[in-house]
């Protein structure tokens, strides 16, 4: 498979993301070629982290039209949002429960989370660092229920997840019959995930190193694939 099947960011792309979610968003699963840029759509941000640098809806909302949800349980990041955003900002952790408290680590930027052996922030691997890390007490919510709060929509356009290491703790329960995603990037979805997904009908269609990019079966036929054929891979683990 080549390495990707739009067009590659530069430096000053006004389109630059993380990993390229932006143009996959607009010119793949959107088919821009065909279509034009897709105006007034509707995405789930998590964890949306700054309002600008890096954002994967940050174009979205500024020059399409598009509105959505931006989660993050980051304080510093969910005020930045609430000033710099126009979007609903919703300042809790996702999880497979509510009302839960966890310790949520927020002193590594965009690399902050969760703490727990099985997400990114763990003592295999960053105890050293969890020794002086400023960690917090944060609230979890479920998805659905940030989704049900905001009203959002039952077809939602995009959703952006990249929550370290807690993807599938986020998705587990998720109730895929009341909520459908047109499009989703993931950073690192374990083998659980891609399973589960499958199931519900979400197709890989790309994949970039720690990121792998979907979309729902019932959205192929109107996306611009080329040449490309979709393909079952496993992400590779990330050791950091």
């Amino acid at each position: 498979m080549p390495d990707h099947i739009f067009t590659p960011e530069s430096k000053n792309d006004p389109l630059k993301s993380q990993k390229g979610q932006l143009r996959f968003v607009l010119e793949v699963a959107f088919n821009y070629a065909e279509n034009g840029l897709h105006r007034n759509g509707y995405f789930v941000d998590l964890a949306a982290a700054h309002p600008t640098y890096l954002s994967n809806t940050f174009f979205l909302e500024r020059h399409l039209g598009w509105r959505g949800v931006l989660i993050d349980a980051n304080p510093r990041f969910a005020e930045l949002l609430r000033e710099g955003r126009k979007s609903q900002v919703f300042e809790y952790a996702v999880t497979s429960s509510n009302g839960d408290n966890v310790r949520f680590r927020i002193d590594n930027g965009e690399l902050g989370g969760i703490l727990g052996d099985q997400f990114d922030n763990n003592q295999a691997i960053r105890g050293e660092q969890l020794q002086a890390a400023e960690i917090i007490n944060v609230k979890t919510r479920t998805l659905q229920s940030i989704l049900d709060e905001a009203s959002a929509p039952r077809l939602i356009d995009y959703l952006s997840l990249d929550i370290e290491g807690a993807e599938f703790e986020a998705l587990k329960d998720f109730d895929f019959c009341k909520y459908q995603f047109k499009c989703m990037t993931i950073e690192r979805p374990s083998l659980e995930l891609d399973l589960l997904l499958d199931e519900r009908g979400y197709i890989q269609v790309q994949h970039r190193l720690y990121d792998t990019f979907y979309i729902h079966k019932s959205e192929i036929a109107g996306s611009r694939l080329g040449n490309t054929s979709p393909q079952f891979l496993v992400t590779p683990s990330k050791d950091w």
